[in-house]
Order: C-alpha cells, then sequence, then structure tokens
C-alpha cells in the first residue's frame, strides 16, 4: 500500500492511463497502411488533487504515415503537466510505422502419388488380430455358427469356379 498526504493546495505525482482515439480513421492508417505504435501506456504527471485526471485522450485522427507524437505534443487538461523529467527529455508517445514484412520462402512442392488401394499397417493389422481373438474368446458359440455359414457362402463360389472351368473347356 502506498500512503500519501494529500493537501488541496501542493501538487501530486501520479501515473495516469493514455487513451488512444481514432487510431482506425488517421491518414497514417487507413491510407498508408500503417500500424499504431504506443511507446508509453501511462504517463508521469502533476497537479493539485482536485484537477486530477482519470485518463488523459490523445487523439490520433491526424496522424500521418511514420509521425510521432512526444509528451510535449499531447494536449494536457487544465492544472496537469507532466513531470519536470519528462519535460526535458520528451519521449515519444505513439508513433505510426508500416509494419516490417516477414518474407516466408515457399517450400517445394512435394508430387502427389494418387493411392488406389489401401494396406492397413503392421500395427493395425495386429490390433485387428487383437481385437477379433477378444471377440472369440467371449462368444465362442456364436463364432461356430458363423463358420458353417462362411462356409457354405465359400462353397457356392468354389462350385461357380468349376462350372467355369467346365464352360471354358467345351
Amino acid at each position: 500500500m502506498d500512503f500519501q498526504c494529500v493537501d488541496k493546495i501542493w501538487k501530486i505525482h501520479m501515473w495516469v492511463p493514455l487513451h488512444f482515439l481514432h487510431a482506425a480513421i488517421s491518414p497514417g492508417v487507413k491510407v498508408g497502411g500503417g500500424v499504431v505504435q504506443p511507446a508509453l501506456n501511462e504517463i508521469d504527471i502533476q497537479c493539485l488533487p482536485d484537477d486530477l485526471p482519470a485518463f488523459i485522450e490523445v487523439d490520433l485522427k491526424d496522424m500521418e504515415l511514420n509521425d510521432t507524437l512526444h509528451v510535449m505534443d499531447i494536449p494536457l487538461p487544465k492544472g496537469v503537466e507532466p513531470v519536470s523529467k519528462l519535460k526535458h527529455e520528451n519521449p515519444s508517445v505513439v508513433s505510426v510505422h508500416v509494419p516490417k514484412e516477414i518474407v516466408i520462402e515457399e517450400e517445394a512442392a512435394v508430387p502427389v502419388t494418387e493411392i488406389i488401394g489401401e494396406v492397413p499397417a503392421e500395427g493395425e493389422e495386429a490390433a485387428a488380430a487383437a481385437a477379433e481373438g477378444e471377440k472369440g474368446e467371449k462368444k465362442e458359440g456364436a463364432a461356430e455358427k458363423k463358420e458353417p455359414a462362411a462356409a457354405a457362402k465359400k462353397e457356392p463360389a468354389a462350385a461357380e469356379k468349376k462350372e467355369s472351368g467346365k464352360k471354358g473347356k467345351e
């Protein structure tokens, strides 16, 4: 906690946030393709307690490309002034610049091959076999019933092959 003794006749030092207005309509952003780059988000001011603002508005509507606003360029409310150090140094508060482009080299295109058939990988075959084995242990009776049906399905196919072989000889 910071306890300060405040008297109405003595100036106080406070950090006050900056609110940037009209950034989207500034010519440097809208026409020039620039980006607003704030250097400070708050400013150290001195004023009487009755004059202390909640925030300071910084209007950017007239900023062109490569313009910079400094502390002394910001219109401050009546009775408010930056601390003497900021007056002397006059640092930049906000600027509008074109962003640097990042060039990403494209990799050479890899030729695409078409896959006609799909062969399961070794891991997939093992997983399928394990799943079949578990099902077989749980439902042995059901598996036995399916096997004769499968054999019956194979027999007509074999019979058709024999008949086609006979037709080929005739």
